[in-house]
């Protein structure tokens, strides 16, 4: 009886002095990895002495989860639950390393656990919800941070992440009334500024969205909050403005995405050239293919047409289904005439109406007309506007189909296109129908849409020259030939 009184109160001991040890490691401002070593050694000393105290194997998981060592905490924790299951704090702690350790499920049922003991724990309650922000269950967060502010009502991170759960479930109304609730509490918190303009940003309010994050940066400029400051003022159209904060925060960090923004700033200044530079260097620091993609647009702006395909491949070679730059690269592989390319590169496209009608175009130069109405029929299906009809209308034209060109040019001015160009190839079809008195009609209202288009006159002139108004035909001709002298409009003039 005597040896297990000493063995009990030498045990006792040994936990009381690596309490001791624990405390003061936890009291040190610098690095306390001895202090928590030494208390290891001292509850590994009671533990050999008693073995069955679940308390023991819970100081020594302390120790571990203040040196980040997950794996020896959690370890330890479990043995302090097989000794006791009916420590609600342990099965706490057990759940903070399984979430360290990248577990939010394991963590989950941990807490579950622990409030099935203790349901009262506003710890618990609200760490059990920051877990359901990992696995993405926002209202069972919500719900899970309100039981927490009913607890205890003035709490600055609950109102802020129950307030990001509410942006992310779509509720910006409720996200902002409690973001500005958690200002309210600590208006010295940058972290709370930031989320309440992430939120109005969401909401579309830019310019209230670009308050909040200058209220952030003025209280902590780091680098993500200039960066959120910088797409504030992208999106009012401050592009200047937006740069200056962009490269500030690129001075702290240098961050794949503010170089996009930047880019994106410098395309709103039309200063393409350094819009490539700044993708570039998200491509160097980033392999998402979005990086090139935005460099071959650049380069598209510049003119610099082989440029662009060399960077809409580089994004294809980052990932095959980037459909975004294989369709511009089929575009610009049609552009530079490598029509047989761009049709292979089209072809591996899911099909939608912006393939079929870049397909229909593509068909169309490559004097396929079959293949071109097949593509134009399917876009009209999918979305049925002006210049669909009358892009189908061109090929019905060029394969003889004059009844049918002439319906699709007149749909294309019944849903709203005024161009002279619609009126002049009606009037192309009217002529090739016999159709002449029609045709004059059709070209004149299009010299009235647009009264310097030479092919507009000259074809006018021709359909007058058929009729024998031999000097309305002069006289158009020699409108345009005044507005573009050319051999062919001469040749025409003195036929007349």
């Amino acid at each position: 009886a005597n040896e297990e009184k000493v063995r009990l109160k030498n045990a006792a001991d040994l936990m009381k002095q690596g309490q001791l040890v624990f405390a003061r490691g936890q009291a040190s401002r610098k690095d306390a990895t001895a202090e928590y070593d030494a208390a290891v050694q001292l509850f590994t000393l009671a533990i050999a002495l008693k073995p069955e105290d679940a308390k023991m194997y819970a100081w020594r998981g302390r120790c571990y989860l203040a040196m980040h060592s997950y794996h020896h905490a959690l370890h330890e924790f479990s043995s302090a639950i097989d000794c006791d299951s009916q420590s609600a704090k342990n099965y706490g702690l057990r759940a903070q390393c399984h979430r360290m350790l990248g577990h939010p499920r394991e963590a989950l049922k941990n807490y579950d656990e622990a409030l099935k003991l203790d349901k009262e724990n506003l710890s618990f309650h609200f760490e059990r919800a920051d877990v359901c922000i990992d696995l993405e269950k926002y209202h069972e967060a919500i719900e899970g941070f309100t039981v927490a502010l009913e607890r205890k009502g003035t709490e600055f991170q609950a109102y802020v992440k129950r307030g990001l759960c509410y942006r992310r479930v779509g509720n910006l109304a409720a996200s902002i009334d409690d973001l500005k609730f958690a200002v309210a509490i600590d208006p010295n918190n940058a972290d709370g500024h930031n989320h309440l303009g992430l939120t109005n940003a969401e909401a579309q309010d830019f310019r209230e969205a670009k308050r909040n994050f200058h209220n952030a940066v003025e209280l902590d400029a780091t680098a993500g909050y200039l960066n959120n400051l910088g797409l504030s003022c992208y999106h009012l159209g401050e592009y200047d403005e937006a740069l200056d904060h962009f490269r500030a925060s690129l001075q702290q960090v240098a961050d794949a995405c503010v170089y996009f923004n930047s880019g994106n700033a410098q395309c709103g200044l039309g200063r393409h050239e350094e819009a490539v530079i700044d993708y570039a260097e998200a491509a160097l620091l980033d392999p998402d293919p979005i990086y090139p993609h935005k460099q071959g647009l650049a380069c598209e702006a510049l003119g610099k047409i082989q440029d662009a395909i060399l960077q809409y491949e580089e994004a294809l070679l980052r990932d095959r289904f980037h459909h975004a730059s294989r369709f511009r690269l089929g575009t610009l592989c049609h552009q530079d005439g490598q029509f047989r390319r761009a049709l292979d590169e089209f072809n591996m496209l899911p099909v939608d109406a912006a393939l079929h009608e870049a397909r229909g175009g593509l068909y169309c130069d490559m004097n396929d007309l079959t293949c071109a109405l097949a593509d134009f029929d399917a876009v009209i299906e999918l979305k049925s506007e002006a210049v669909h009809y009358y892009r189908r209308g061109v090929v019905h034209h060029r394969m003889g189909n004059e009844e049918l060109a002439i319906r699709d040019f007149t749909s294309a001015l019944e849903l709203g296109s005024t161009e002279g160009r619609v009126y002049n190839d009606r009037g192309l079809a009217w002529r090739a129908s016999g159709n002449i008195s029609q045709a004059v009609l059709d070209f004149t209202l299009a010299i009235e849409a647009d009264p310097t288009n030479t092919e507009f006159l000259s074809n006018r002139a021709l359909s007058l020259f058929d009729q024998r108004l031999w000097e309305g035909a002069e006289d158009d001709l020699s409108r345009a030939l005044k507005l573009r002298p050319t051999a062919h409009l001469l040749y025409l003039r003195g036929i007349t």
